[in-house]
């Protein structure tokens, strides 16, 4: 059997086992019916057909693969076994299809004892012929991967164009298929070389056979969906957002001639013909982002690189880290999928090499012309993003240098170690280098493992730079302008003291020159000036002291609200904001709504705001926090059609990331924000408000889209969820409960609303036999009554389910919300109809974020009358929990990896320590869970469970896993029946 056969054979038994596992899942539910509907009957007949089809198809490539070569060898011999026993499966599974296929009969024969326990014992016994079959078939096709099945010089590969052979080859590498995996990346491979083969045919062919859909056309899908599913939103927003050089800055980075104990010539560097690091060292607000980003862009970086890159292709990939943006923006994942993402669009046909797993099931789907491709990847893990940079690097079908840069590698979350070993692995390839900049202070591991890398200390070389700025921020000021000509020798003397005293750090210099700039316009001296830069404290954060204590008295109230607003509105940010939307500065319009009285907001049936009123707001707001906050905050006009200064479009942000920490931990900021205890200021409760303010002034008459409603009540909800957090145990006051009522109402009036056309309900036409019938809006103005959160734009929810908000409260974790509502329906969790509010709980919705839902929610319905035992949707709710635990533990390949995670599992942990411990959930459960080896299954115990879900007791960090570990084994004996929960 030649190698090529081979693997059409392959393809074959797989389109069979996969086809086979899915109709013996579809007879089971069919034969339990008592009535053959016309449903089930074409159902039947489909599958079939359908499998009739397949038998035909491995029957030709069984008699292809064993006449091509008459001298089978060993591996042959195994595909060929498998491929008989295969169409005795075939012949299985026509006989059952058969047998329940009766049409205009009843099914009922099927539902006596004996002949149920028959049936149900024939279909599992086939299933598991099937599992055993699709494990013989992983251990063929391991030995023919391992026999170098997709090598450059090997039979198939000298059959292939330059573009497929690549493609083979990172399908069928060797050193990265993983059991598992095997089946998917060779029934794609078999998938590429039939197409290719196929088209080869046609062209030859007169008639050119029937449409076929280009391979360009796959091979692009496919490549577009691999970048969708790595890429995020805010990937390239931090690099971009870093303020750009002062013109005539940086540019000694690239002089070769410059020397300086301690520093190795960065072009010289580029130009070495050797892979390896460049640490550019510095202080906080030493200029090590900004320099960064002059090197990104700067045309002369290529330039040097030119010697080192030779013949070879150049590609380049740039990430920014950033530990005050959003989860993947400060994370190994972010920056893993931000540079991946980069190469590979430089290097698109490098992506089945990179990913072939991922390439693998997405192909398959794509390359399938009848079939619409909806596939959908897991969210991809660390170790997975690290394999895949390896395999890139360490590519031998393509030429390639790549250069990388990485800004802020001391802000990265996580592990120190890890971090270093990802970069050391980096630049462990002869292919590669890496540039990237930190602080030296603090990061010991980064100063013992990049000793000897070539380096930089920005504060040592950047005096010259700082003049520079200093000189030309003063000259540009009318006053100074003045003062320099009366005081021609003393000016200058000014701009080389505060070059002198920044130390290296440019922030500290821009800071001090605005100061300064304050002074000349109210009319200071240049001796006076001269004075209060010599009492200017010399590090940052007494210097924010200084300066947040020059805030005049009349204004350090309403400073204070304004900078715990955009403190908060940052930490909330922080913390919920992943991938899914962008992680920007706060816009303008936010902090206008935040401002203000709540209880005038709650007061209001519908609010008015013009496009002109919504601009005067900006404009106060800019001039407010000009006049009190400047110092601190920067704001941005991008995207303004207003000629004014601020705008609707507009943006605010700390004026760096120092100043962030600064007011997260200083004590004289702890005084500021004290001012405004008094007057019951609760900077979350603003931001809540300022969200509903902006649902309540959404113009009804231009539609808005469901999307921007529910992004808008999305966005209440998690600020719901913080005002929750940060009150501790102290329930917030009536306002919050006033705010998500208002909420609610509001977005029922938008739901209502977005199903009508005019002032009329929106009309639905349908079929009634051959007729078109018209229902007169019954269906929206039906609909208009269901409450809103069953109508979200992207995650599907069953009506069935009937949400409300006691059900979105429980998923957005509002624990204080949920007491007030239990309390107005008589002290107790109603039985809801549908799905029931502690499966929501247990069963988090895949597009939310899983660390809302706590302990506490599951403890405070438990308490009021929730029921484990209440079967929904053919599982208890306790069956539920195990279900979706292990699923989700099967596909987090990096449990404990991230902060996040660790805190997803402390608090997993504890809802099961409530539920068993506090509430009798059944200790005697078992699991199906799936092992990767024979057998493919097995059950599992409570008390081996935990494990495989959360690791071994002693895993950094978890807590409570020992505690459940003790109590089952004490339970052991003491629990109700076995109860199996089967997860496939």
């Amino acid at each position: 059997m030649d190698p090529l056969s081979g693997i059409g054979l392959v393809g074959s038994v797989l389109s069979f086992v996969e086809f086979g596992l899915k109709s013996v899942s579809v007879l089971g539910p069919i034969r339990q019916n008592s009535r053959q509907s016309s449903r089930n009957i074409a159902t039947l007949e489909e599958l079939a057909a359908h499998l009739t089809q397949l038998d035909a198809q491995l029957s030709s490539t069984f008699l292809s693969a064993n006449t091509t070569n008459t001298t089978a060898s060993e591996r042959s011999t195994e595909l060929a076994e498998i491929a008989h026993q295969c169409q005795q499966l075939s012949n299985q599974l026509l006989s059952m299809i058969s047998e329940v296929h009766r049409p205009g009969k009843s099914l009922n024969v099927f539902n006596g004892p004996v002949t149920r326990r028959k049936f149900k014992d024939q279909e599992e016994e086939f299933r598991n012929r099937l599992v055993a079959l699709q494990s013989e078939l992983e251990t063929a096709l391991s030995k023919q991967i391992r026999g170098n099945l997709g090598a450059p010089d090997g039979e198939i590969s000298r059959r292939l164009d330059i573009t497929t052979r690549n493609i083979f080859q990172g399908l069928t590498d060797p050193r990265y298929v993983q059991r598992g995996q095997i089946l998917s990346q060779v029934a794609a491979a078999e998938r590429l070389i039939v197409r290719r083969e196929t088209r080869l045919r046609l062209i030859d062919s007169p008639d050119h056979g029937p449409e076929f859909k280009p391979e360009s056309q796959v091979l692009r899908a496919v490549q577009n969906a691999i970048m969708k599913w790595l890429s995020f939103s805010a990937m390239q927003q931090r690099l971009e957002d870093i303020q750009e050089t002062h013109p005539g800055t940086f540019d000694w980075i690239f002089d070769a001639r410059l020397r300086q104990d301690g520093y190795t010539s960065f072009p010289e560097w580029l130009r070495r013909n050797e892979s390896g690091i460049y640490w550019v060292k510095g202080r906080e607000g030493s200029g090590k982002s900004t320099l960064m980003k002059h090197i990104w862009r700067s045309p002369k970086t290529r330039e040097q690189l030119i010697e080192w890159q030779g013949k070879s292709e150049l590609c380049t990939a740039a990430f920014s880290l950033w530990r005050a943006g959003s989860s993947l923006a400060r994370s190994q994942a972010g920056l893993l999928r931000s540079l991946l993402y980069t190469l590979l669009s430089q290097k698109p046909d490098l992506t089945p090499l990179a990913f072939p797993y991922q390439f693998s099931v997405l192909y398959r789907a794509e390359a399938d012309d009848d079939v619409q491709n909806d596939q959908k990847l897991d969210t991809a893990s660390v170790s997975e993003l690290d394999v895949a940079f390896r395999r890139l690097v360490d590519s031998n079908t393509s030429s390639m240098k790549i250069f990388l840069l990485i800004d802020g590698l001391d802000e990265c979350e996580g592990d120190i170690d890890q971090i270093v070993r990802l970069c050391q692995s980096f630049a462990s390839s002869s292919n590669v280098k890496l540039v990237f900049s930190s602080r030296e202070a603090g990061y010991h591991q980064f100063r013992t493992d990049f000793a000897r890398s070539p380096s930089l200390t920005l504060e040592k070389l950047n005096k010259k730079d700082i003049e520079a700025f200093v000189q030309e921020s003063l000259e540009q000021n009318i006053a100074f302008q003045e003062l320099a000509h009366n005081e021609p020798t003393q000016a200058p003397f000014l701009v080389q003291e505060i070059a002198l005293k920044s130390q290296g750090l440019f922030l500290w210099a821009s800071l001090v020159v605005t100061s300064l700039l304050r002074s000349l316009d109210d009319g200071n001296t240049i001796d006076e000036l001269r004075t209060k830069l010599t009492s200017t404290p010399k590090e940052l954060a007494e210097l924010y002291d200084n300066l947040v204590g020059t805030i005049p008295a009349q204004d350090r109230e309403d400073a204070s609200r304004l900078l715990q607003l955009l403190l908060e509105w940052n930490k909330i940010q922080a913390r919920y904001t992943y991938d899914v939307k962008d992680f920007k500065a706060m816009p303008l319009l936010d902090l206008c709504f935040a401002d203000g009285d709540i209880q005038r907001l709650l007061g209001s049936a519908e609010l008015h705001m013009s496009d002109e009123d919504k601009m005067r707001s900006c404009q106060n707001m800019g001039r407010r926090l000009r006049i009190r906050c400047a110092d601190f905050v920067k704001i941005q006009n991008k995207g303004s059609d207003s000629q004014d200064e601020y705008g609707t479009s507009s943006r605010i942000e700390f004026s760096h990331r120092t100043v962030l920490d600064y007011f997260s931990t200083s004590q004289q900021a702890k005084e500021l924000w004290d001012i405004t205890k008094e007057g019951g200021f609760n900077p979350p409760l603003s931001l809540l408000k300022s969200v509903v303010h902006r649902l309540k002034i959404l113009d009804r008459k231009s539609r808005p889209s469901r999307k921007d409603t529910w992004d808008l009540a999305l966005a209440a909800l998690v600020y719901a969820n913080h005002v929750e957090t940060v009150s501790n145990n102290n329930s917030p006051d009536e306002r919050y409960i006033g705010l998500l009522d208002e909420l609610d109402r509001t977005m029922q009036n938008h739901h209502a609303n977005q199903l009508k056309t005019g002032s009329e309900w929106t009309s639905k036409t349908y079929l009634l036999g051959n007729m078109t019938k018209n229902d007169k809006g019954w269906q929206a103005r039906h609909q208009a009554r269901v409450h809103w959160s069953n109508f979200h734009p992207s995650i599907s929810q069953p009506l069935a389910w009937q949400n409300n908000m006691q059900s979105t409260a429980v998923q957005y974790g509002l624990r204080h919300y949920l007491t007030h509502s239990f309390k107005q329906t008589g002290g107790s969790v109603r039985k809801k109809k549908g799905r029931p509010l502690l499966d929501y709980a247990l069963r988090p919705l895949e597009d939310l974020s899983y660390t809302l839902v706590t302990p506490e929610i599951v403890e405070l319905l438990m308490g009021n009358g929730a029921n484990l035992d209440e079967y929904f949707e053919q599982r208890t709710c306790w069956e539920h929990a195990l279900f979706w635990q292990y699923r989700y533990s099967l596909g987090s390949k990096d449990k404990n990896s991230s902060t996040e995670d660790r805190r997803l599992n402390n608090i997993r942990l504890g809802i099961f320590r409530v539920l068993l411990i506090r509430y009798g959930a059944d200790t005697k459960a078992r699991v199906l869970v799936k092992t990767g080896e024979l057998p493919l299954e097995k059950e599992v115990s409570l008390e081996d469970f935990f494990p495989i879900c959360f690791g071994p007791c002693d895993e950094p960090g978890l807590v409570g896993l020992e505690d459940i570990q003790g109590f089952l084994k004490r339970a052991r004996s003491s629990r109700r029946s076995l109860t199996s929960i089967r997860v496939k």
